[in-house]
């Protein structure tokens, strides 16, 4: 079940790795004059980490905005809405989504799985049996009358 959960989140995690780089990359064209975006593989990294939920509004969008540093205010904020409406919102609520329709799914994958267990455990038991013994209990096939009764107790008339 973990591993089926653990497949289902990295094939996440390879399409967020593009956008993240893309965004990344936006950020850094951006906001060039900013310590956290001034290169590349930076930029990335915070964009990760804004992603996770440190945004840190004040300090990169609100002061250099407000200071006029930004040379595409408008802009960084158009991408910056569109960041946190994908990435923290979006990517929470998908692979919440996902990993409950893989619990669902591994669910109903348990029963037929429980009854292979079962049938492989019987397999085994009657190997271990001795033969005389399955040779006495094993039938090649039964017959099923509908008027007859199929255990040994008689059902009582009242």
């Amino acid at each position: 079940m973990f591993w089926e959960i653990m497949r289902t989140l990295i094939r996440i995690v390879m399409i967020f790795l593009y956008l993240m780089l893309a965004f990344g990359l936006a950020f850094h064209a951006l906001m060039l004059n900013q310590r956290e975006f001034e290169s590349v593989p930076l930029s990335v990294v915070q964009t990760f980490v804004m992603m996770v939920g440190e945004l840190n509004y004040q300090n990169n969008f609100l002061d250099t905005y407000l200071k006029n540093e930004l040379p595409f205010g408008v802009l960084t904020y158009v991408i910056f809405v569109i960041f946190v409406l994908l990435m923290p919102i979006l990517l929470v609520n998908l692979m919440i989504g996902l990993a409950v329709g893989d619990i669902a799914e591994v669910q109903r994958n348990a029963a037929l799985k429980r009854i292979g267990m079962q049938i492989e455990l019987h397999t085994c038991l009657e190997d271990k049996l001795p033969y005389w013994f399955m040779k006495r209990v094993d039938k090649p096939s039964i017959t099923v009358y509908p008027n007859r009764y199929c255990s040994r107790v008689r059902k009582r008339n009242r």
